[in-house]
């Protein structure tokens, strides 16, 4: 079960990256966002400030963050 939601916002300004933010499954509240980090070529997470993850949910975002590289 995981404790995280992954919610589409739609394309980057360019149009040719996807958004998403990372929320909390019991309250919605966002965490954080994935979106493409330009210099690194890949997809990447950024928490919002003052927020903490297990392994649990970084395994959870690990995971999102892959599947997002390997649909690219």
């Amino acid at each position: 079960m995981s404790y995280l939601t992954f919610e589409d916002k739609g394309t980057s300004e360019s149009g040719k990256t996807g958004r998403w933010t990372v929320n909390n499954a019991a309250d919605g509240a966002v965490l954080g966002w994935v979106e493409w980090k330009s210099p690194w070529r890949r997809y990447w997470f950024c928490p919002v400030n003052g927020t903490g993850f297990d392994a649990a949910c970084l395994r959870d975002i690990e995971q999102f963050l892959t599947a997002r590289m390997e649909e690219r």
